[in-house]
């Protein structure tokens, strides 16, 4: 079985639209989102690719329901509890870089 993340110490330096990169015995890595993503939320504007913590957006700043994040559902339409707030794709140009 292919594990994309190491077992034992490793720290994740910041989740933008390339992927996951994490530092790992003195190595940066990068995991695309293809690879590691089951739904559409790392492709919608109102992810936050800031929280390296949890999985939440503008639709659910306390945390994205295990349906939308684990991909049974898209959120294209209105979900309980998402502010008024539904996917929308992502614009490269608004994704931070840094």
């Amino acid at each position: 079985m292919l594990e994309l993340f190491p077992t034992g110490e490793f720290e994740i330096k910041k989740i933008d639209k390339y992927g996951i990169h994490f530092e790992y015995e003195s190595s940066l890595i990068c995991i695309p989102h293809s690879l590691i993503a089951f739904n559409s939320c790392t492709k919608c504007k109102h992810f936050d690719f800031n929280n390296k913590d949890a999985n939440t957006c503008k639709a659910f700043p306390k945390g994205i329901p295990d349906e939308i994040f684990l991909g049974k559902n898209d959120h294209k339409k209105p979900y309980f509890g998402d502010n008024g707030i539904q996917f929308e794709p992502l614009e490269e140009k608004e994704v931070d870089e840094e």
